[in-house]
């Protein structure tokens, strides 16, 4: 595995665990999968992973708050909402390259 699929791997469990914090089990299963799957030298994971972003109902969806079930209070969903778009856009970005789709 190279340097750049071991840093998406690590964005990877570093967006499951923040997703588990906020008790968002869904997202959490789906991007945590991903990473296991890419662990085991599963390069589709990626492409998975990608999948996440797209349509109704997809990850570009979710936002963290009180009223979806999240432990999270209403003063934390801005900064919560901020770190978790931001450590998704670079992973995105990071597997869009690493598919071969360019960014």
């Amino acid at each position: 595995m190279g340097p750049k699929t071991q840093q998406l791997l690590k964005m990877l469990d570093d967006i499951t665990a923040m997703l588990e914090s906020y008790g968002e089990k869904h997202w959490a299963r789906w991007i945590g999968d991903d990473a296991s799957r890419l662990r085991s030298g599963d390069l589709t994971a990626i492409t998975h992973f990608l999948g996440a972003f797209g349509g109704m109902g997809s990850l570009n969806d979710l936002t963290i708050c009180p009223e979806n079930g999240h432990r999270v209070t209403e003063a934390e969903t801005s900064v919560a909402n901020e770190r978790l778009s931001r450590a998704l856009s670079e992973a995105w970005g990071l597997a869009r390259m690493l598919s071969g789709r360019g960014v």
